[in-house]
This record gives C-alpha cells, structure tokens and sequence, in this order.
C-alpha cells in the first residue's frame, strides 16, 4: 500500500512533459507541427485543405495513411496501428466488385472514407493526454483558419464578365441532350468541350456519328469511376472518330466524390456555353426538372482553361490510373488497354493554364463557409433548391435568419428523400418531378448556381462548380421557377 502511494505522488507531482503545437506557414500552406520537450520538430500533419470536412481526430486516410509513409518526419512513430479505420474500401465496394483479381487491387489501392488518429506518444497520464487533445484542437482550428483565410484572396473572377445575356430552360420541357445537338448542328465549329457525370451510350453514339462527318475537335470529360458501371461501357468506345478526344477522369478509387463538373462550351465565330445540373443521358423513364443556360461567350480563354483545368488537374492524379483500371478489368483486358492509351493520350502535352479561375469550388473556397456567409447576409428573403440535403448547420442559420422576419424557402427535390430535417419551410419532394435544380437567391439580388447539392460531400468534392450570377432577367427566372415549384409541393 505504501509503495501505491509514493507511485501515486510520482505520478501527482511529474511535471508534465509534452512541448506545444504551432502553426507553420510555407508558401501560403499552413501545416500543423508539434515541438516535443525535446525541442524535435513533428510536423504532424500534412493538411490536404481541398477538404475542409476534417474535425479534430479524424483524418482523410487516403492522403493521410500516404503522406505517414512517404513525408512524414514522425514516420517512426506512427504505423498503422495508431489509426482505426471508419470503413474500408472493401467495405464499400464488396457489393459492386468481386474477384480474386480485384481483392488484390483492393490490397493496393485500400482506402476508407475517415480514420481516427490515436496518438503514438505514450509518456502521458490520462489527464495529461486530455490537455494534449485540447491542445491539438486548438492549434488544428488556427492551421484551418489560416489557410481559410488564404482562400479568401484566391476569389474567381466574375462570371458574367465573360458572357452576354442567358437563355434560361427547363429540361422538363426542352431536353438538355436535344438543346446540346441543336447547338451542335446550327454552326461549324472549330472546337467543343463537353462534360458530365456520365453519359449514355445513346447519346455518345449520336455524337459519334455526327462527329465522323466534321473536323470539329470535341473534347468528352467524364467520371470514369461511374461511366465504367454502364452496362455497355466501354464497347462505344472501342471505335470513335479520331477528332475526338476522350479524357477520363480518374478519381481516387476510395473516394467519397465524383466528377461532376457539367457543361458544353462551343468555340467558334459566336461562341456559347450550355450549362447545366443534369447530365447527358435520355430522360423518357422520368420527368427531370433542371434549369438549364445557353449563353454567347465574349471571354473564351477563360471558359476553354475552366476545362482545361480538370484535365490537367486529373493527370497530376496519375498514380491512381492503374488502380482504377485494375478495379475495373480484369488484367490485360483489351479494355484496360484501351483506356490504358485512352489516358495516356489525354494527360500527354498539357499546357499551363494562366488565367484566374471563373468559379469556386473545393480546391480554391471553403464551399460550405462561403455559401453560409451569403446566406447570413439576407436582408428580405432565401430561397434555395437542392437535389440533396443533410446540413444542419445551414438549418440553424435559417432558423435565425427567419427569426428575423426574413422569408425563408428550401425546396429539397430528390423524389422519396428521407424527411431528416422537419421545419415549416422545409418542403421535401413527393411528387412525380424529380427536382434536380441546385441555386441560391438571396434577397432578389444574387444567385449562386451550382453543380453540387447542400451535402457534405459536395462541400468536400473538389469536381464541382459554382457560379455568382446577378443579371436581372436570370433572377427573375429563377425566382418564378421557385415560385411555381414550392406552390406545386405545398398543394401536393
């Protein structure tokens, strides 16, 4: 007993013998580093700040569990047993994929969509440890502001800058896959960049035809990772007309996000860009609601360098190229060969892009923190449309905002979405229209367009686009368009 109580005042009156956490700036990247009593500098982590989802001990393993083994400075201490895996890879793919060709991909190419970091140093008591958390999550929240902060000064030009007057649809009516031919066939033109999500084969096979008879260079963009799950992929692509440019994009296997930069730019004598939230595939099976835009283009180098952009931010991905394919077939496949060119020809002599960016998205704004502060400077009115919806952090500023006396409208238009946030001015689809439209008005005044849904995902997924928009005539589009499908859901 005696000896308890002489470990237990060793324990009491041990000076605590942790160092501190600092912030370190390098070429505008604020990364977090810990100063061990030691005086050794631990540079803890790597922050990948196109993901702004992190929370104190949670980490995107993808980068995190890479960065351990190549460029960390603590490699010694950290192993994979200091990190507990949320859901793996296999977890999440064992449904789609299966094989033995594939567990061994899985082996390579495993990653999980969060980790918890538990920490290596083990000269703490517990109490010692909780301030060392503490610690942690202070300095992380200062590493996160600061490099916030650096985003602020990297704000896009202005969109309608570099186009004239918009024409305004609804895919109900006019089709996005019909208005994309119709522009196709009104002009020669000398070069067309298209991008979706996925697109059919009927489509692409409309496409292929025309394309045969024009010297018109067209440049495809698309999610390889779920273009690939078509039941006819990838036999279209066997045989194409060579004046077409096939570019894949190649996410991380593990990845919760997805390509999803949509749009059509035409470049000629009278450029125009159709864009839109839908993607390029037949809609007879549903009546899809999405507001679409044609506009002429008066500044095309930086509407061609917005695509540009993805490709070339794709093929500074190239380790993920030969996973991917491995997921997808078998070993030397003729289509893993196939596509093996097919992306060694879209990543081959890509040139610098200079001009600034014409929209926000993960990699250059904290999607989620920017559409917040415009929401909270409503003055009279929101209105907001979205596919998806599950944050309840935006919930809780248009409480406050409608506490104000300030009208508040949030239209949740996936058909059947789970009803997870109940309020007054929540109206969840049940009809027969999917409501696939993304935007937000505020005040009458502004308008954010965008690619990605109010989810945390999209918040996240640096393949995504959103625009500012004010012209007078695109605001009153909108607006009726908000107007007639909230009176349709709240009499449904």
């Amino acid at each position: 007993m005696a000896g308890f109580k002489i470990l237990f005042l060793i324990i009491l009156l041990t000076p605590k013998c942790f160092g501190k956490f600092t912030c370190i700036s390098n070429e505008g990247k604020a990364t977090l580093h810990y100063i061990s009593a030691e005086k050794k500098d631990y540079e803890l982590v790597d922050f990948q700040f196109d993901n702004f989802g992190f929370v104190p001990s949670i980490m995107n393993c993808s980068s995190f569990v890479e960065q351990i083994k190549y460029n960390f400075s603590i490699q010694e201490n950290l192993s994979d047993k200091n990190l507990h895996q949320v859901l793996t890879f296999n977890e999440s793919f064992a449904a789609r994929l299966q094989g033995p060709t594939r567990e061994e991909c899985y082996k390579l190419c495993q990653k999980s969509l969060g980790c918890k970091l538990k920490f290596p140093f083990n000269i703490f008591t517990i109490g010692e440890r909780q301030d060392f958390n503490k610690l942690f999550k202070q300095h992380f929240s200062q590493c996160l502001e600061r490099n916030r902060l650096a985003f602020q000064s990297m704000v896009p030009s202005s969109f309608e800058s570099i186009l004239t007057p918009i024409e305004v649809f609804d895919n109900a009516d006019r089709k996005i896959t019909d208005e994309f031919f119709k522009l196709y066939d009104s002009a020669k033109w000398d070069k067309i960049y298209l991008s979706s999500m996925t697109m059919s084969a009927d489509f692409l096979k409309k496409l292929f035809l025309r394309a045969g008879n024009s010297k018109t260079e067209i440049h495809i963009l698309f999610s390889f990772t779920l273009q690939s799950l078509l039941k006819e992929f990838p036999d279209y692509f066997f045989q194409y007309p060579s004046n077409i440019k096939i570019h894949p994009i190649f996410i991380d296997p593990g990845s919760d996000s997805a390509y999803h930069v949509k749009g059509a730019l035409f470049l000629g004598r009278e450029s125009k860009f159709l864009f839109f939230t839908a993607n390029f595939r037949k809609y007879d099976d549903e009546v899809l609601s999405d507001l679409a835009m044609i506009a002429y283009v008066k500044k095309t180098q930086d509407l061609e360098n917005h695509f540009l952009n993805q490709i070339k931010t794709n093929c500074q991905s190239k380790k993920y190229f030969n996973c991917t394919l491995l997921i997808r077939f078998e070993t030397n496949s003729p289509a893993q060969d196939l596509f093996n060119r097919i992306a060694i020809s879209s990543c081959a002599n890509q040139n610098e892009t200079k001009s600034n960016p014409i929209a926000f998205n993960a990699r250059n704004t904290d999607i989620k923190t920017y559409i917040h502060d415009q929401i909270k400077l409503a003055k009279t009115s929101v209105d907001i449309q979205t596919h998806q919806f599950n944050d309840p952090d935006l919930v809780t500023i248009l409480d406050k905002l409608r506490s104000k006396g300030i009208q508040i409208r949030l239209i949740v238009g996936l058909n059947k979405s789970k009803r997870l946030i109940n309020r007054p001015y929540i109206q969840y689809n049940d009809s027969h229209i999917n409501y696939h439209s993304k935007f937000i008005i505020v005040d009458k005044t502004k308008l954010l367009w965008m690619t990605g849904n109010l989810t945390k995902s999209s918040y996240l997924n640096p393949w995504e686009t959103l625009f500012i928009l004010n012209e007078k005539s695109l605001l009153e589009a909108f607006s009726n368009k908000m107007n007639s499908t909230y009176s349709i859901l709240t009499k449904h």
